[in-house]
C-alpha cells in the first residue's frame, strides 16, 4: 500500500532532481512519463487508474472500476 509518507518522499526526491535541471518528461528519458505529462489531469488519472487495475488483474487480484458491487477493489 502506498502512503502519504511515500508521496512525501517522492516529492522530496523530485525537488532535488528538478533543482539539478533533469527532465523526466522527455521522450528520450521515459516515453511513458512523457505521454502521461501531455494528458489533462483527468485523462492522466483515469489512465493511471486503469494501468494499476490491469496490473492488479494480471497478478491475480480481483479488481473493478468505480461503482462495481461484487469485487474486492475500487480504485
Amino acid at each position: 500500500m502506498l502512503t502519504l509518507k511515500d508521496l512525501s518522499d517522492a516529492k522530496k526526491l523530485l525537488k532535488k532532481v528538478y533543482a539539478k535541471g533533469y527532465d523526466y518528461y522527455s521522450p528520450d528519458q521515459n516515453s511513458l512519463s512523457y505521454e502521461l505529462c501531455t494528458m489533462s489531469n483527468t485523462e492522466r488519472s483515469d489512465a493511471v487508474e486503469v494501468m494499476v487495475m490491469s496490473l492488479f488483474d494480471r497478478s491475480g487480484q480481483n479488481t473493478y472500476k468505480m461503482g462495481g458491487l461484487k469485487k474486492k477493489y475500487d480504485l
